[in-house]
């Protein structure tokens, strides 16, 4: 673990890092370390009980939207990791920039050719996902973009799992600071 994600998960985050009731959060202390959130998420990943298989495809989905976040939201970025009680974990990174996200992805990975220069990382996430992601805009600014991973079988219910997530992160610190 770099010394930067050290920081982040003894203190540099908000909070302390820790488990404060099945919510791991953490405001990057480096505006553009995307392996930092890669490093901290990956211990409550898999704390939480996703496989080493699903936690890989995880670090992979906190890498495209922590990097989606830096390059096209606002400061600050703040990464979130949960488990859901409909047997997932959700990855969830909230900016300061009001804009919508086309989550699910419209666009397939196998869509793109290798001459397509953006757009691969909300396809990556969707496919992923299983096409359980989204965004919710967030009350005083900003918005949180979201996406729900599996522990093991599939997710059963695609509405039940978006309205859970979008009541969550509308009733949990509305806006960045």
């Amino acid at each position: 673990m770099t010394q930067a994600a050290a920081r982040c998960t003894r203190g540099g985050g908000v909070g302390d890092g820790a488990d404060h009731g099945a919510l791991a959060r953490w405001r990057l202390p480096v505006p553009d370390d995307v392996v930092v959130a890669r490093q901290v998420a990956r211990v409550y990943l898999e704390r939480f009980g996703l496989g080493a298989e699903r936690a890989d495809q995880a670090e992979l989905v906190v890498s495209e939207l922590v990097t989606n976040a830096l390059r096209h939201g606002a400061a600050p970025v703040e990464l979130r990791v949960w488990p859901c009680p409909l047997r997932c974990v959700v990855v969830e990174v909230r900016d300061a920039k009001d804009c919508p996200l086309p989550l699910p992805s419209p666009v397939a990975p196998w869509d793109l050719t290798p001459w397509t220069e953006s757009g691969r990382g909300l396809a990556l996430v969707t496919e992923l996902s299983g096409g359980y992601c989204g965004t919710v805009p967030l009350a005083a600014a900003g918005k949180s973009v979201w996406a729900a991973l599996a522990a093991d079988s599939p997710l059963v219910c695609p509405r039940a799992l978006t309205a859970f997530v979008d009541s969550r992160v509308r009733s949990d610190l509305p806006g960045l600071p």
